[in-house]
């Protein structure tokens, strides 16, 4: 008897710790995700959208929901009004955001992020062979250079952007030129500076 009540007694336990961990865990996934109202809009479009359950929007309610967008850009920019986007004309050799962005999306940033040179970043210092990947990163000389002038850019402005240009920057390439950077100041700093 006393054999069965201290099983039923580590059942609860374990059961009450397990509740206790699957709680701690939503709270923490909830938080991180940007609280509980944005969780709940989350599983609501995920749920319409799995379940086929999501109806296409009618003419006034796309325009409803521009309003209120409207509204609540109005409000912001007033209470805020340093947020407010300012035209800037800048010439295109001195635009830092049309220079990175079609240098992002050039075949030899291509070429640089599928060579294994970045992947000397991900090394630890004693791995890391400084004479080696100074070797390699000649293959970039001319690349670097328009990376580092372009990084040197005082001036960004998205006005005067190309066709096609709808906000999306290539991300990828603009990681490939960071890492560029990085891999050539770890290359520096082992070599003393030069």
């Amino acid at each position: 008897m006393r054999e069965m009540r201290w099983r039923n007694n580590r059942v609860l336990l374990v059961a009450g710790l397990v509740l206790l961990g699957i709680g701690f865990g939503s709270f923490m996934a909830v938080k991180d995700q940007g609280g509980l109202d944005f969780t709940l809009f989350r599983l609501e479009r995920w749920g319409r959208k799995t379940f086929h359950l999501e109806k296409p929007a009618t003419a006034g309610e796309i325009r409803e929901a521009k309003l209120r967008a409207k509204v609540a850009t109005d409000r912001a920019l007033a209470e805020f009004p340093d947020l407010r986007v300012q035209e800037r004309n800048i010439p295109p050799e001195e635009n830092g955001h049309l220079r990175a962005y079609e240098l992002a999306k050039g075949e030899e940033v291509e070429r640089l992020r599928s060579s294994s040179v970045l992947e000397s970043l991900r090394k630890e210092a004693s791995d890391f062979d400084a004479p080696a990947v100074r070797k390699e990163l000649e293959a970039f000389e001319e690349l670097g250079r328009d990376i580092i002038e372009v990084a040197e850019l005082r001036q960004w402005s998205s006005t005067a952007m190309p066709d096609g240009y709808v906000g999306n920057f290539p991300s990828a390439g603009l990681k490939a030129m960071f890492d560029y950077l990085q891999l050539k100041s770890r290359v520096a700093a082992a070599w003393g500076g030069q």
